[in-house]
């Protein structure tokens, strides 16, 4: 029922109410009366209706422009046209991208042409064992970081991201560097280390990587 109907039955039963059994003369003065401050109520309507249409109009330009600052985001994707992720800064040779996997905390990678890239230096892997078997352990996430700390191994392109939280009291007698081989080590004693959590969903890309836009994206 529109606004139009709900204001022409109220004068309708106003009117029945007032006229039946009323003089000439009173009917007339009522009829004035009510046209009037009907004409007056439908003004009213008219005048929100024409700023709800404006707001409304102002609303679907300020969705346009969003939805057009989305799809000009820039994003990389591998040589399937499969998405890694958002593009988030640094330079034209290896831009650092945000990657986002159920259950896991996002963390970021710089992407070249041909690999990933881990920078600044990453951490090892770290064991408490001799020759970096058992389970690998990482430098717990720095609360002042933003995002995880994050290990790429060269040799199997495996790549393991820190924990949340760690701690003290585990010896570490040998390490694993990004680039290899394993080292004989021992870790400062004073360091909160815990499981390093790996990320297999990285092993589905293929290189080439390209950086292109959301809009360019297949639906």
């Amino acid at each position: 029922m529109t606004r139009y109907r709900i204001v022409g039955i109220a004068f309708l039963l106003a009117a029945a109410g007032v006229l039946i059994g009323a003089t000439p003369q009173r009917r007339m003065a009522w009829l004035e009366t009510a046209v009037g401050e009907l004409i007056g109520r439908v003004a009213v309507l008219e005048a929100g209706s024409q700023d709800l249409s404006a707001r409304l109009e102002e609303l679907e330009s300020t969705v346009e422009q969003l939805q057009a600052l989305e799809a000009a985001r820039p994003v990389v994707v591998d040589s399937e046209g499969r998405l890694l992720g958002e593009v988030l800064g640094d330079g034209p040779e290896y831009p650092k991208v945000a990657f986002a996997f159920e259950g896991l905390p996002v963390f970021l990678l710089s992407v070249m042409r041909s690999r990933f890239l881990v920078t600044p230096s990453p951490l090892p892997l770290l064991f408490t064992s001799t020759d970096c078997s058992g389970t690998p352990l990482m430098n717990e996430t720095n609360r002042n970081n933003m995002y995880p700390h994050v290990f790429r191994s060269e040799a199997t392109g495996a790549v393991y991201i820190s924990p949340a939280s760690g701690e003290l009291g585990l010896t570490v007698r040998s390490l694993l560097p990004g680039g290899g081989p394993c080292q004989e080590n021992n870790w400062p004693p004073d360091a909160k280390l815990g499981p390093a959590i790996p990320v297999p969903q990285m092993a589905q890309y293929v290189p080439p990587f390209r950086v292109t836009t959301r809009a360019d994206l297949e639906p």
